[in-house]
């Protein structure tokens, strides 16, 4: 079976151009792909997920005091 992963980029309908990127695979890839990025999210400083724009902006999970060492 297939399954993809689609996100978007520019639809807040700020004007700036809109940008829609995907990746498609075998469900057997997901599953080590999601093993393998579970992984790399709980090494230090550990992040529940990854949103660029929250790591662009030092908000959401990237906003901690302790993710920069900086208690």
């Amino acid at each position: 079976m297939l399954k993809a992963y689609a996100d978007d980029s520019g639809s807040d309908g700020g004007g700036s151009p809109y940008f829609l990127a995907g990746f498609l695979m075998g469900s057997e890839h997901w599953a080590k792909f999601a093993d393998d990025w579970q992984a790399v999210l709980s090494q230090r400083p550990a992040i529940e997920y990854f949103k660029m724009a929250e790591a662009a902006n030092y908000t959401g999970q990237f906003a901690k005091p302790d993710f920069y060492g900086n208690n």
